[in-house]
């Protein structure tokens, strides 16, 4: 072979690597998990908007109809990008996504939440990653270098809570924006027990950790432990209510 055959061909392998390895894009399978049954069958249209930053830094969001399907993306290489999914009725496809009471994410960081033992490595997505991956999520919409975090570090704090949605999300974001987290701003928010006239059957609130309650009749409803703030409260019947829950006071609205 000639020696300029042989310079254009490592040409070629260089060409082919700095697309692909060295490269500021990263070509990744995601998987979203499937929703808790209770979802289901409160909403059978129920989809997902997967939403990412990518190489550029725009945000993406990305319709997909059916969680079980691999969804191919592009996203940075930088280092401990987030990426979410949203859940959503395919009623609702206008609605804003992170609203407050709204059902919250699934997530996952890459590189953090690769999976390489099949034959394809992917991205698996958990509801137990998606308050960590909103957290990453809104740094990057601030300018912050996620990079910088120790994103497995963070994955652990958050999954060592039975429900990471109570967590003081804001206070962590405040101490990772500034340098300065620890684990011991792992703070839940303030909660408080609350009774609602809501009817009778089967309720649930926003997070996927929710669980199920039961009501008969048309006593009031008790909702132990709901952080201050605003929630959803569905029933697996497709009824909704906002609840306000103040210091001292509860306030409610019907939606539907």
């Amino acid at each position: 072979m000639s020696i300029s055959r042989i310079s254009a061909l490592f040409a070629a392998i260089f060409f082919l690597l700095s697309c692909s390895a060295f490269g500021p894009a990263s070509h990744v399978d995601v998987l979203i998990p499937a929703p808790p049954p209770h979802w289901t069958q409160a909403f059978p249209d129920l989809e997902f908007r997967l939403v990412f930053a990518d190489p550029a830094g725009r945000t993406q969001v990305v319709r997909v109809a059916n969680p079980g399907a691999a969804v191919a993306i592009d996203c940075s290489k930088e280092g401990n990008t987030p990426i979410l999914a949203y859940p959503s009725r395919a009623s609702d496809r206008e609605a804003e996504l992170d609203k407050a009471g709204s059902l919250r994410p699934a997530g996952g960081i890459y590189p953090s939440s690769l999976d390489a033992s099949g034959s394809r490595p992917a991205l698996l997505l958990q509801w137990e990653d998606g308050a960590a991956a909103t957290v990453l999520f809104r740094l990057l919409t601030l300018g912050r270098d996620t990079s910088l975090v120790n994103a497995t570090r963070l994955l652990q704090y958050f999954r060592a809570e039975q429900d990471p949605w109570i967590l003081d999300l804001e206070l962590i974001e405040e101490k990772l924006a500034a340098g300065k987290f620890t684990a011991y701003d792992i703070d839940k928010l303030p909660r408080r027990d609350v009774r609602v006239q809501a009817g009778s059957g089967e309720w649930f609130t926003e997070s996927p950790f929710s669980s199920v309650t039961s009501q008969a009749g048309e006593e009031a409803l008790g909702l132990p432990g709901l952080s201050l703030g605003m929630h959803g409260l569905f029933s697996t019947d497709g009824r909704l209510m906002m609840i306000d829950v103040g210091s001292n006071e509860t306030a409610t609205l019907w939606i539907r």
